[in-house]
């Protein structure tokens, strides 16, 4: 292996090795065990697979383990050991998640081995193996010790369903640029020295083309015009007005079998993207629009000059566009129509509170001037 390891997890008192191939082709049941790139170990989930697994491909391990049929699903489950781990299912549930989203293209997979090297669905698993123990183990047999890296490139989702990739690019450059003006008061010179901000130009030139910004005569400094202003305000009312359609769904958390659903509890599901998709709306765009308003990019402050320019930030930023949980259609229309609901029957009480606040107001008034009469000027009759 060329170079460090991508993944080098460990438990604590836990000695991993990464043997490759063994001396001796190993027979019968294998060990995997299969962490996502951003848990920590704690949170992988290990099984033993039956049968001479070790003759299998890792991409048929994944297909073993992580099967489409239910019932297959629940054996898998029954195989691990809940008594070393019992979130061992909600673990289990987490990354079927993840491979559903895999499975309905709406995410690469990059599989490394921990503390080895990258390798193939098509590698044998025989090939890549690890040797794990806790202090004071004896010898243990080797392990399939497999990270899975999702990676989720919405702007290649987006060509291969037809967008306007470049189109889409140049409008969320300009805004990022315009952002970066306005808040964080960029001085972007029309003529500048730094290579990084020469790379701007062209982009705060469309900009310039269509009024939104403009340089200065003497100082050559670009500064937002006023139709930009205009500009920037209707961006912000337009993304306030999906906040307060679509807000009450970053909170959702809903029991189909019992045909209850709640908002706002702290403990439910943010489900804005799949209403996005089912309601017709433009993901990208909105969850672009949300990010500017959240101020998402102010964490990419530093390095937003090299990175206005790839496709690296717009993929991060837009990733909750691809990286959410599949619903069946039926459950998703059921908490879209339960969310509007909520939402009337809010905004129903809200209108209550403010016509009754507005009575208690009059009558306080009509009180308070009956018991302060206006004082008669002194010597009128």
């Amino acid at each position: 292996m060329d170079g460090p390891p991508e993944y080098a997890k460990r438990l604590r008192g836990e000695d991993v090795r990464y043997l490759g191939s063994v001396d001796d082709d190993p027979a019968g049941a294998l060990e995997a065990r299969i962490s996502l790139a951003d848990d920590d170990l704690e949170d992988a989930f290990r099984v033993e697979l039956p049968g001479r697994s070790y003759s299998l491909t890792i991409g048929e391990v994944l297909d073993t383990i992580f099967p489409e049929d239910e019932a297959e699903q629940y054996r898998v489950i029954e195989l691990a050991d809940l008594a070393a781990n019992p979130d061992y299912p909600e673990i289990y549930e987490g990354m079927l998640e993840v491979v559903d989203q895999w499975r309905e293209g709406r995410c690469l997979f990059a599989l490394f081995a921990n503390h080895g090297p990258q390798v193939e669905p098509s590698h044998p698993a025989s090939r890549h193996l690890s040797e794990c123990r806790f202090d004071g183990d004896e010898h243990q047999r080797p392990m399939l010790d497999l990270v899975i890296e999702p990676r989720y490139e919405v702007l290649a989702h987006f060509a291969e369903s037809g967008g306007d990739t470049d189109g889409l690019l140049a409008w969320m450059r300009g805004l990022v640029l315009i952002y970066f003006m306005d808040k964080h008061r960029l001085r972007l010179s029309a003529a500048p020295e730094e290579e990084e901000d020469r790379a701007l130009v062209p982009i705060a030139e469309e900009l310039a083309s269509r009024g939104l910004i403009t340089a200065d005569a003497e100082t050559r400094l670009y500064h937002i015009a006023e139709e930009g202003r205009r500009f920037l305000g209707g961006i912000i009312s337009e993304t306030e007005g999906y906040i307060d359609r679509y807000g009450v769904f970053d909170d959702v958390l809903y029991d189909w079998d019992a045909g209850t659903v709640e908002f706002g509890t702290g403990l439910g599901e943010d489900l804005r993207p799949q209403v996005y998709w089912s309601e017709g709306v433009d993901p990208i765009r909105l969850v672009f629009l949300l990010r500017l308003y959240d101020s998402t990019l102010d964490g990419y402050a530093a390095e937003w000059r090299r990175l206005i320019h790839g496709r690296e930030l717009y993929d991060d930023i837009l990733r909750p566009v691809l990286d959410h949980r599949s619903i069946d259609e039926e459950t998703l229309g059921w908490i879209v129509d339960a969310g509007l609901s909520h939402l009337e029957e809010a905004a129903e009480e809200a209108d209550l509170q403010t016509s009754q606040k507005d009575t208690i107001d009059r009558i306080r008034s009509r009180e308070s001037g009956a018991g302060n009469p206006t004082p008669r000027r002194r010597g009128s009759r």
